[in-house]
C-alpha cells in the first residue's frame, strides 16, 4: 500500500486539496530546517510522514486514531518511522526532538485545552528546538465545506495565533498560505496560517 483511504480519496475526488495539503508539509518540512528528529502531534495516516522524515534520522507520529495508524505503520519503514497511539492532548514523550509540527489540528482541540496542546508540542523539545503549526485562518470560515466548519471547533485568525505561541516559544514568526503558495503578506487575506516557534520556555 502506497497511500492511506484518506489520501487516495482525496487524489479521486479532489487532487487540488491533496496538493495544497502536501504544500503545507512541505514548508513545514523546510521550517524546521536541519532537525534529526521529528515529532508530528496529529499525524493521522502519516500522508506528510516522508515529506518531513526525508533525510532525517527519526519520524515519530503520534494520533488517537488506531485505524489511520494502522495505515501509517503499513506503509512507512520501521525503525526510521515509528508511532504511538494516544491522545495529542497531554502527550508526554519519552525523549526529546529537535522538530515538532502539527497540521490541521490545533483547530480541532477546544479552546480549553489549547494550552495543554501546546505544552505537548513545546515539553517534547531541546533547548533550541522548532515547531511549526499550520490551521486554517478563521478569517477564510465561511469558504469551507460544511464537513470542515463541523469539525473545526477552534479556528485561530493570526494575531490569536501568534498569542498562543509566545506562551510557549520564545521566537514566533506567523506565515500564510493561499493554495499551495507560502506568503509574508497580508495575514488575513491568508486561507491558511503557519506559526513558526523557537526556543520553548
Amino acid at each position: 500500500m502506497l497511500a492511506g483511504p484518506q489520501a487516495s480519496h482525496q487524489w479521486m475526488h479532489d487532487p487540488k486539496h491533496l496538493l495544497f495539503v502536501l504544500a503545507r508539509y512541505k514548508h513545514a518540512a523546510r521550517l524546521i530546517g536541519n532537525a534529526r528528529t521529528v515529532l508530528e502531534l496529529g499525524c493521522g495516516e502519516g500522508i506528510g510522514a516522508r515529506i518531513l522524515g526525508a533525510g532525517r534520522d527519526l519520524w515519530h507520529g503520534v494520533d488517537r486514531d488506531a485505524d489511520a495508524l494502522a495505515v501509517t505503520r503499513e506503509t512507512l519503514p520501521a525503525p526510521r518511522y515509528m508511532t504511538d497511539l494516544a491522545d495529542v492532548i497531554g502527550f508526554q514523550a519519552d525523549r526529546l526532538y529537535g522538530s515538532a509540527v502539527a497540521l490541521d489540528v490545533v483547530e480541532h482541540v477546544p479552546a480549553e485545552h489549547e494550552d495543554g496542546f501546546m505544552v505537548s508540542l513545546a515539553g517534547a523539545l531541546v533547548p533550541m528546538g522548532v515547531c511549526v503549526i499550520g490551521t486554517p485562518n478563521a478569517t477564510a470560515a465561511a469558504y469551507q465545506s460544511p464537513q470542515s466548519q463541523a469539525g473545526h471547533v477552534n479556528l485561530y485568525q493570526h494575531d490569536r495565533l501568534e498569542a498562543l505561541m509566545r506562551r510557549h516559544f520564545r521566537y514566533v514568526t506567523i506565515l500564510g498560505m493561499n493554495d499551495e503558495t507560502l506568503t509574508t503578506g497580508y495575514l488575513p487575506m491568508a486561507h491558511y496560517l503557519l506559526a513558526l516557534g523557537v526556543g520553548p520556555r
